[in-house]
């Protein structure tokens, strides 16, 4: 074998070698994509649930602001206030990270139908007329897109959650 039949060969074993870590990286790189999926959809239903952990006089001003937004006085109205915006931004992080692949349907759709059985009650329209104007056209275009469109509403979430209306309280 002369020099150039061992370059050659050495050659060959090097491309070999680097297709072979190319095709380790690639799937590497998938791996890490997976479970960055999974932690995030897991950090969004962690994120969900501790808003909605909302418990004493929170949660009695929390279903009256669902139920009827005008009859909270100022005060009242900034801690409200303060709750739901905090639930529109989680579901526009949720929006957007959908939009890139990192949230599954399933799990969007579901904190989907979270916002706009919040967004359906009488309090959440009269609180989201005033205040979607903070939010970003992206958020605010599909909520409304949705609304106006009628696509695929659930039900307010003062009538599928019993407890959270005050019409039981009276």
């Amino acid at each position: 074998m002369n020099w150039e039949a061992i370059g050659a060969v050495s050659e060959l074993i090097a491309a070999a070698g680097v297709i072979a870590s190319m095709f380790y990286v690639g799937y590497r790189i998938r791996q890490n994509t997976v479970h960055s999926r999974a932690y995030t959809q897991r950090d969004i239903r962690i994120e969900i649930t501790r808003d909605h952990l909302v418990g004493g006089d929170k949660a009695a001003l929390y279903r009256k602001a669902l139920s009827d937004f005008s009859l909270l006085n100022n005060d009242e109205k900034v801690e409200a206030n303060a709750i739901l915006i905090t639930l529109i931004n989680r579901f526009e992080a949720t929006l957007r990270l959908h939009n890139t692949g990192l949230v599954d349907e399933a799990l969007f759709r579901g904190h989907r139908a979270f916002i706009l059985g919040h967004i359906l009650t009488k309090g959440g329209k009269e609180w989201w007329s005033i205040l979607k104007h903070g939010f970003s056209e992206d958020v605010t275009g599909y909520l409304d897109n949705a609304i106006s469109e009628n696509i695929d509403l659930p039900l307010p979430f003062t009538t599928t959650v019993p407890f959270f209306s005050t019409e039981q309280d009276e």
